[in-house]
């Protein structure tokens, strides 16, 4: 006759209710902390990169902008007579917009929780004209338009720079950087320069002494003179390439001393910088 030893039945005994469900709220806490260590993670990935593709983005809208009007003005025969090169009644070297109401730009840019809360934006355009150089029947290159075109002597470049609207592959609307080649009347795709841009605003530093030197940075309307603009004082608002920042937050950005408040989950930075015209036109 067989006998039945009692720890035989206790050692193959089962998980108690109990120890089941400590078992299973451990194994969920567990994978909450890795969750979450994965999840923040990511957030900080896509912090940096978007932080590094808005810095590069940057250095070269300042690098564009820069190269461009500091050329404003130039021709290729110093002798000749500027304003008869330029005539400030129709083809000034340098000229822009206040203020550009421009259909299509988007409110607010979230794709997760658009805002009207965000400005109406109305950006800036600048408009810079210079001679090419070359012998007249090809260019030597050492003179370009802002999409990189050569111009040669006896040829003028007129570059406008405005902030135009754009649809991204995903289908968002946004807005960028262009330049156009033929005084704004047209804006290709193929002109995007900088993307992720939401404003432009510009002051234009005025010498009143004739001393070679700003006295005041005004707006294009308040200039009484062009001939009198000596430098450019550039604001943009570049925008991340995507919603990184978890939760939506306020921030207000200046530019130009008009505050713009958006409420999404993008990071913004503001680029500003001073170009002084090398080609004075008196």
């Amino acid at each position: 006759m067989m006998r039945t030893h009692p720890h035989f039945a206790a050692a193959v005994r089962g998980f108690t209710i109990v120890e089941f469900m400590v078992a299973v709220a451990i194994g969920l806490i567990i994978s909450l902390v890795i969750g979450q260590v994965f999840v923040g993670s990511r957030q900080s990935f896509s912090s940096q990169d978007d932080a590094a593709r808005m810095q590069e983005a940057m250095r070269y809208a300042s690098q564009i902008l820069t190269r461009n009007i500091r050329l404003s003005g130039y021709r290729n025969n110093s002798g000749l007579d500027p304003n008869g090169i330029f005539p400030k009644a129709t083809t000034p070297a340098i000229t822009g917009a206040n203020n550009v109401a421009t259909a299509g730009l988007p409110f607010g840019t979230d794709p997760v929780a658009p805002t009207a809360a965000s400005p109406v934006v109305v950006p800036d355009t600048i408009t810079v004209r210079y001679q090419g150089s070359g012998s007249g029947t090809a260019a030597d290159g050492t003179i370009v338009d802002c999409i990189g075109t050569s111009i040669d002597f006896g040829f003028m470049a007129s570059n406008t720079f405005g902030i135009r609207p754009v649809t991204k592959p995903d289908g968002m609307l946004s807005s960028a950087l262009f330049c156009s080649t033929d005084g704004g009347t047209t804006w290709p795709l193929a002109n995007e320069l900088i993307a992720d841009v939401d404003n432009m605003q510009i002051l234009y530093g005025i010498d009143t002494d004739n001393d070679g030197s700003a006295n005041a940075y005004v707006r294009i309307n308040d200039v009484a003179d062009i001939d009198t603009v000596v430098s450019v004082r550039v604001w943009l608002l570049m925008r991340s390439p995507t919603a990184s920042n978890i939760n939506i937050t306020s921030a207000t950005y200046s530019l130009a001393g008009v505050n713009y408040t958006y409420n999404d989950r993008f990071v913004r930075r503001v680029l500003s910088t001073t170009i002084n015209l090398r080609n004075r036109t008196l």
